[in-house]
């Protein structure tokens, strides 16, 4: 395994579970097809539909009779000359790593990463969430930037110099169409976040942790992140939560299998919050 990542694994069992109540778990998830996460532009927006074989051609620019085989055809399978009994064969589905919440791979920034995803302990355990939408708001920038990452930290009494998982909300409320001005770091940032020792995973409730212009995103905030090995978390949904500036709990993250893919996978995120 990756040397840096085996060092920040290592430490994971050493972790103290905070207590929470199971029975009032917040879900964090965007579906896959909501029209505002998609990135890098709205027609990537996955589209989870069954086609016809003319629509199909349609959509591919490419004369029908060039599909071969069933593509989402009924078939009548019934033995029956008074009813048919109806199946679609061979359903066609169109979608897309980067929409919903999901959580980036090595392989969405590296031809050839070292290792093809990160482990499923950097995703799940102790986590904080920080509140900079009212900073945003207030600041009237969509940049995140040290600065703002160290004032966050200086209200909340957070250390980042101990974090393992973060999230940030950034919206007071999701949008409901794509927004290319979502809030989003800046390289400095994603370097910062990367040289932290203990940091596992970073998430934010933005379609992207770079600005969907960023190029190539390597030498952005993902490359300043994927230095450190930090897993990454996007899209997700924190309407749901309290609007306070620091939440402390637990975090769940499942895998939704319509949704891996080699460069993202799609996420159902949870969040437990600590009991007081």
């Amino acid at each position: 395994m990756d040397e840096i990542l085996s060092r920040k694994l290592a430490a994971i069992n050493q972790e103290s579970v905070p207590t929470v109540r199971l029975a009032d778990g917040i879900d964090l998830s965007s579906p896959p097809g909501h029209p505002r996460i998609s990135f890098p532009a709205p027609g990537y927006t996955p589209v989870f539909e069954v086609l016809n074989r003319t629509t199909l051609a349609s959509s591919l620019g490419i004369q029908p009779d060039l599909i071969s085989g069933l593509v989402s055809e009924l078939v009548d399978v019934s033995s029956h000359p008074a009813g048919v009994c109806l199946v679609s064969a061979n359903l066609y589905l169109r979608s897309n790593a980067h929409a919903g919440s999901h959580a980036d791979q090595p392989a969405h920034w590296l031809a050839q990463p070292p290792f093809s995803e990160f482990d499923n302990r950097q995703y799940n355990g102790p986590v904080t969430i920080l509140n900079l939408a009212a900073l945003l708001e207030k600041s009237g920038k969509s940049v995140i930037t040290v600065p703002l990452l160290e004032h966050i930290a200086n209200e909340t009494g957070f250390d980042w110099q101990t974090a393992k998982r973060v999230l940030l909300r950034t919206y007071h409320q999701t949008p409901t169409i794509w927004e290319d001005t979502f809030a989003h770091l800046s390289p400095a940032a994603g370097e910062f976040l990367g040289t932290l020792p203990h940091l596992l995973l970073f998430g934010t409730d933005a379609p992207s942790v770079d600005h969907p212009a960023a190029s190539p995103i390597i030498a952005c905030a993902h490359g300043g992140l994927w230095a450190g090995r930090v897993a990454i978390l996007e899209g997700l949904e924190t309407d749901r939560l309290p609007t306070t500036l620091r939440l402390d709990g637990l975090l769940q993250v499942l895998w939704n299998p319509m949704q891996i893919f080699p460069d993202a996978k799609g996420a159902l995120v949870t969040f437990f919050r600590t009991e007081d």
